[in-house]
């Protein structure tokens, strides 16, 4: 009996070393099987966006000429205003004038959802995320900007445009330049507001970031720069 059992011994190692081994050749074989359909799988990632419905084609083209001023927005619908950056994200040539009047009127939620796309589109989409953000500018593109900055630390290609982009706004430079919070446009005079607006999640907060009641903004504090 002593000899049996100091037989089994050895053989329920081997046993163990050889499902380890398998394993190890299985999981190996997946992972490479994941690798060979990444491009396949990256084409089914990213966000789903609708033309802008007939009904507010009117403001759109009211913010690109500078006609539709950034407070006027703020009595629009909610619908209508995550409607028109859908419309911005497909436009072919977006026009960087009409993402700084829409984060003029509401930079928790224009930011904000820029900020989504950052983490849930596709290549393409964060790419034209990072446009957006720039043109808006201002701490809260800044800010969204260096977070996004640290998430995205794996993938180079998005890192550099995220880092060429803070490097601008930093400088003072970018396409949000060219559109100051106030002064003349469209043969109208706008001045910066400063009444509380919604984040991308309806809540209120003013125009520094800062919930109205206390509490912490839902994409992070806002850079004293």
């Amino acid at each position: 009996m002593a000899d049996r059992g100091a037989g089994s011994a050895p053989q329920a190692v081997g046993r163990q070393l050889r499902f380890m081994g398998l394993t190890f050749i299985v999981a190996a074989a997946a992972a490479a099987l994941i690798a060979s359909q990444r491009p396949a799988f990256e084409q089914r990632i990213g966000e789903s966006y609708s033309p802008l419905p007939a009904r507010w084609a009117a403001i759109r083209d009211g913010l690109r000429s500078g006609g539709f001023a950034p407070e006027s927005l703020r009595a629009q619908p909610r619908a209508a205003k995550l409607a028109l950056y859908e419309q911005w994200m497909l436009e072919p040539e977006p026009d960087p004038a009409m993402a700084r009047r829409l984060a003029e009127a509401h930079p928790g939620l224009y930011v904000g959802r820029a900020e989504r796309t950052l983490v849930c589109g596709s290549d393409s989409q964060k790419t034209r995320a990072v446009e957006f953000i720039l043109a808006a500018g201002g701490p809260w593109g800044l800010s969204a900007l260096r977070r996004a900055r640290a998430w995205h630390a794996g993938d180079g290609r998005i890192r550099r445009r995220i880092e060429d982009a803070v490097a601008r706004l930093e400088e003072g430079g970018g396409p949000s330049a060219a559109f100051p919070r106030s002064g003349r446009r469209g043969g109208q005079t706008h001045q910066p507001v400063h009444e509380p607006v919604e984040d991308h999640d309806g809540r209120r907060q003013d125009d520094h970031g800062r919930p109205p009641h206390g509490g912490v903004s839902p994409i992070g504090p806002v850079d004293p720069e």
